[in-house]
């Protein structure tokens, strides 16, 4: 093999990963690509390489296959790619072996066959090729053109991890936190997440310093938990830079400091992260670490909401009914309420529902404040337990029921706090005043009900929260 040929051979290695099964956008591959320096594209257009390639070298054959696979030198053509890859397999050589592998996998120059491309991986892998042992691995975790198994899945990466993959070191460090194919054991997966974290491995670096703000599989440390989120943050990361600005806002592992705080909610905004939007935007309504600013606080909103984030949909809806940063606008209001509560949000489901007791933005319709109200209320939201309760005290929108006046009014009231528990016990003893005796342990019976069943399912929630 000539000298230009061998220095050829890592050159391509890089070229070859710029294409990986987990693709990559073409716009990273472009910019990748015309980083290779321009000694690069003239080895790559080594007149000599593809009669090389012609006559069997395995070597060469990988190469021109990778030039069709890139379109360097080549028009890029990835059917040709996925030929020459095959001529180079068939001679055993890894590096092929593993590229028609990822082709199969994505479908790209052949036909889309997983297990396919788990068989050219576990040839590859079986030779010791360490990202071919990370994509088998994988194909093991999800099932993949091989049956599923989480065992076998954590051998093949930990191969990958000890030939030191920092892919495969995240992997491994994954699955012991997860507890999947090995013992569950966060010590471990702090020492694999670092180990890629080192190299530069954007999730290894927030994985770790997750594992450092929790205190899980080593003691609690904000300060560790920064440096790391900082790595990641650096990298571009939107879930980082936003921790960041959590952290900067806390005060935890760095000083407490409202204006980096809103410096990094900003750079993940910018990223088109909806919580982060929102998050920003409710700084520059209430003025924490910024001028306080209507306008920009329901632009921000209004990103927010545009990619359906609830909280933002809210608080957009509020501005809008109070005129705040935008024209004051009922038929907006109730716009962006109504689609919070078709997510399900019991604080929009109770705003749709008061605009329509009160006619805001829709013509007055008991019916429908009460169908809302009900949502809301089935959820434990106290306000539109009240709301409701008086509508059925005063037969609006639902037939008249004191039974079922007092059962809301006497939820309510559980659930709420000072003037408006008075308030609302005042309300409820009213109803009460109509029951007969009878009808009125019901209620009472009914509301202890009511309590004994969410309080069951608030215990439920915790311990899912804890596991």
């Amino acid at each position: 093999m000539s000298k230009q040929l061998k220095r050829l051979v890592p050159i391509f290695a890089l070229a070859a990963a710029l294409i990986p099964a987990l693709a990559q956008t073409n716009d990273e591959l472009n910019a990748k690509i015309m980083a290779l320096s321009e000694l690069d594209h003239k080895i790559a257009a080594d007149p000599n390489l593809l009669p090389r390639a012609k006559a069997g070298d395995a070597t060469a054959q990988v190469l021109v296959g990778g030039l069709y696979e890139t379109g360097m030198t080549f028009p890029r053509d990835l059917a040709k790619a996925a030929d020459w890859y095959g001529k180079a397999a068939a001679q055993g050589d890894a590096e092929a072996e593993f590229k028609l592998g990822c082709l199969y996998y994505g479908g790209r120059g052949v036909p889309k066959d997983n297990v396919k491309a788990a068989v050219w991986y576990r040839k590859a892998a079986e030779q010791g090729h360490a990202q071919a042992q990370l994509f088998l691995g994988e194909s093991y975790v999800h099932g993949e053109g091989v049956p599923k198994n989480n065992v076998l899945a954590a051998n093949w990466i930990r191969k990958a991890a000890d030939q030191d993959d920092a892919g495969g070191q995240f992997d491994l460090g994954l699955l012991y936190e997860r507890g999947q194919g090995v013992p569950k054991d966060s010590a471990q997966a702090v020492v694999w997440y670092r180990k890629a974290a080192v190299k530069g491995r954007l999730d290894a670096q927030t994985a770790l310093a997750q594992l450092f703000y929790f205190g899980r599989g080593v003691p609690q440390d904000y300060d560790q938990a920064a440096i790391w989120y900082q790595k990641a943050a650096a990298q571009g990361d939107a879930g980082a830079q936003l921790k960041l600005a959590f952290m900067y806002e806390d005060g935890h592992g760095v000083p407490q400091d409202e204006v980096q705080a809103t410096a990094w909610f900003r750079k993940a905004a910018e990223q088109d992260d909806s919580g982060a939007e929102y998050l920003l935007g409710r700084r520059y309504e209430v003025g924490q670490g910024v001028k306080q600013d209507y306008g920009q606080a329901a632009a921000w909103y209004r990103k927010a909401a545009d990619q359906a984030n609830g909280s933002a949909q809210y608080a957009l809806a509020f501005l809008y009914e109070q005129g705040q940063g935008v024209p004051q606008d009922n038929a907006q209001a109730v716009y962006w309420y109504r689609k919070v509560a078709d997510q399900g949000d019991a604080g929009g489901q109770f705003s749709l529902g008061s605009c329509y007791e009160l006619g805001l933005g829709v013509p007055q319709d008991y019916a429908q404040a009460a169908a809302w109200y009900q949502k809301a209320a089935d959820q434990g939201f106290a306000y539109a337990q009240h709301s409701l309760g008086l509508l059925y005290k005063e037969g609006h929108g639902v037939p008249q029921s004191y039974a079922d006046a007092y059962f809301w009014l006497n939820i309510a009231a559980a659930d709420s706090k000072g003037t408006d528990q008075e308030e609302i016990a005042t309300q409820r003893d009213a109803a009460a005043a109509k029951l007969t005796s009878i009808d009125l342990s019901k209620a009472q019976r009914r509301a202890a009900a009511w309590f004994a069943l969410h309080q069951q399912k608030e215990r439920t929630g915790q311990v899912k929260e804890e596991q």
